[in-house]
């Protein structure tokens, strides 16, 4: 059987931070990247800068700007409403981001879990897929839990989000374990191989083996540009969510070199 190639990815959730003086961060991270990039006298390593994808996800207030300013840049969001319009003060909808020039929007993320109900989740899916956008799907659990405890909830919450998702288009799911997130602990790259192993399983349950192995499955919890390597070396770790690295410019370049420079052979 022949093992897929699926594109690395990283995506940067800023979450609620970044002013205007920061437009520039992608444009510094682009140079510090092309930077590294020019360190590398491979010719095999630099083109695997054309395999990796970076989805910048600033807060709501900078994205129109950024696309302006960038448009070859590819951008996504923090969150959307699970209706196209209406009378939610406060709230904003799928296709109002897809106006502003995201192409990509993290669903159910562990830090909005206490306002967030599992039916809204999957309409949000839904409703991201329906107006052009691809869905960033979070699952994890809350507290660390033997293997067996954590299967469970894994299964437990994916037959639900499966649910919502249109499988034909673009979508992305991401593995955080809630309490890894900012807290410098982190499960062990083969540990969160096997977990990735068995979400691809899940997948393949309820869709099918071809859509299971075409769908790219990240990780995020404490990534930082000493352990991402280690991280997405393993073959069903297909990128990243990165949370606080994302907002130096030079780490997270850095952390995209670290990804390119390794050398797999599946």
């Amino acid at each position: 059987m022949i093992k897929p190639q699926r594109q690395k990815i990283l995506v940067g959730n800023w979450k609620m931070n970044g002013l205007r003086q920061d437009l520039n961060l992608p444009l510094e991270y682009q140079n510090e990247l092309n930077r590294l990039k020019e360190s590398f006298k491979n010719k095999d390593i630099e083109k695997k800068y054309s395999e990796i994808l970076t989805i910048f996800c600033p807060p709501l207030t900078l994205l129109s700007s950024m696309k302006d300013l960038y448009p070859n840049m590819v951008f996504g969001a923090q969150n959307c409403h699970e209706n196209p319009y209406g009378a939610y003060t406060g709230e904003i909808s799928a296709i109002m981001l897809k106006d502003s020039g995201a192409d990509y929007v993290i669903i159910g993320h562990s830090e909005r879990q206490e306002i967030e109900t599992t039916d809204q989740i999957v309409k949000k899916i839904k409703a991201s897929q329906d107006n052009g956008l691809i869905p960033i799907i979070c699952v994890g659990e809350e507290k660390k839990e033997n293997e067996t405890e954590l299967f469970s909830i894994l299964k437990k919450n994916m037959k639900n989000l499966l649910t919502g998702i249109q499988p034909e288009l673009s979508w992305i799911l991401a593995y955080e374990p809630q309490w890894a997130i900012g807290s410098g602990i982190a499960p062990s790259p083969s540990e969160v191989e096997r977990y990735h192993v068995y979400l691809r399983h899940l997948v393949e349950d309820h869709f099918g083996p071809e859509i299971a192995q075409k769908v790219p499955i990240l990780y995020g919890g404490s990534l930082q540009a000493e352990n991402v390597s280690s991280y997405l070396s393993c073959q069903n770790i297909d990128g990243g969510l990165v949370g606080s690295s994302c907002l130096s410019a030079s780490t997270f370049a850095q952390m995209s070199a670290s990804v390119l420079s390794i050398i797999k052979e599946f």
